[in-house]
């Protein structure tokens, strides 16, 4: 308590009854109902008695009218845990979606492409060595998009030779991404039986 001083501008809490400085009480932003003196009628100390004023007694305020209207209510902090768990779930679902869509997307589309890139025979068209030419050409656009890889070692002796020195053999030019990779012994052997 503070004794009242002329010169020392006093006001008295409506709250607890007791005269104090000025500065003891907060300024007012209540635009309906103004002060003349531009403070709140209660010092500081009862305003943050006031039970209206506490976290906890807004929050269940707002749960008892949540009641009332027959919806759920959640705290603040609860609710932006829910809306986090909702993202991942969402992002979750989306991830496994995605790859199970992209994996059918891979299957359908190399049955689609052997389909595709199967070379039909046709008489009329033929001309000798355009078959191995076209199934050349297609396994090596098939090694560029990554639709062919090419293995390190010799699919029958399992020799490694340096990885460009492997050599493409197809059994039929029909199928030109059906590709057998051989080291060049393997081939020139395989080529003097068949051929």
């Amino acid at each position: 308590m503070v004794a009242a001083v002329p010169d020392v501008p006093t006001k008295e809490c409506s709250n607890c009854g007791a005269a104090k400085l000025i500065a003891a009480f907060g300024v007012c932003h209540d635009k309906r109902r103004p002060k003349s003196d531009g403070r709140r009628g209660v010092c500081r100390v009862c305003f943050r008695s006031i039970p209206s004023r506490s976290r906890s007694y807004r929050q269940e305020a707002k749960r008892q009218a949540a009641v009332r209207q027959g919806k759920e209510y959640r705290p603040l902090d609860q609710y932006r845990r829910h809306l986090e768990e909702q993202r991942h779930q969402r992002v979750e679902k989306n991830r496994r979606t995605h790859a199970a869509e992209r994996e059918e997307r891979r299957q359908r589309c190399s049955v689609a492409l052997e389909e595709q890139l199967r070379v039909a025979w046709r008489p009329d068209l033929h001309v000798p060595g355009m078959d191995e030419t076209r199934a050349r050409k297609k396994v090596a656009n098939g090694l560029l998009l990554g639709r062919i890889v090419k293995p390190k070692c010799c699919s029958r002796c399992g020799a490694v030779p340096p990885r460009h020195r492997l050599h493409g053999h197809h059994e039929d030019y029909e199928y030109p991404l059906r590709v057998e990779w051989l080291c060049a012994a393997c081939h020139s052997e395989c080529h003097g039986r068949t051929c």
